[in-house]
């Protein structure tokens, strides 16, 4: 699946980071500055042209369902692609029809994400979000 996005519907400030393919990425920024959200559009883009696998982790599972896992669905609506995407939010699991998937962990349990592995191909994406957050154990 190949889609077609016009610039206009990015913020200006990261819209230069959407064909960033760049190993390490920070990105930084105030409250409501767009950073989740673009990265959340960018994800969708990703997965919707294929070949990509997102695994995606914050400090516990709980707070990721209330913020990432919310805007990765917001952007889905926003692309008028909800045909195109099954969400498992029990699971906190999201499908592409073309098999590809995001995933999110916590990172309060380890073992959970040892374990993780998409369906088909292997994490090509790790998005770790609100990072300086975490503290080393």
């Amino acid at each position: 699946m190949k889609i077609t996005i016009k610039k206009r519907i990015f913020n200006n400030v990261y819209y230069k980071h959407l064909k960033n393919n760049k190993r390490y990425q920070l990105f930084f920024g105030g409250s409501s500055s767009g950073k989740s959200y673009f990265l959340a559009q960018r994800c969708i883009i990703d997965i919707l042209n294929g070949e990509r696998n997102y695994l995606i982790c914050r400090n516990t599972a709980n707070a990721i369902r209330k913020s990432v896992f919310n805007e990765i669905c917001k952007a889905i609506t926003f692309f008028k692609a909800n045909e195109l995407f099954k969400i498992n939010k029990s699971d906190m699991i999201i499908t592409c029809a073309n098999g590809y998937q995001i995933m999110f962990v916590g990172l309060d349990d380890t073992e959970k994400v040892k374990s993780t592995t998409p369906m088909k191909g292997v994490f090509t994406d790790i998005w770790v979000n609100k990072s300086a957050h975490l503290k080393p154990s």
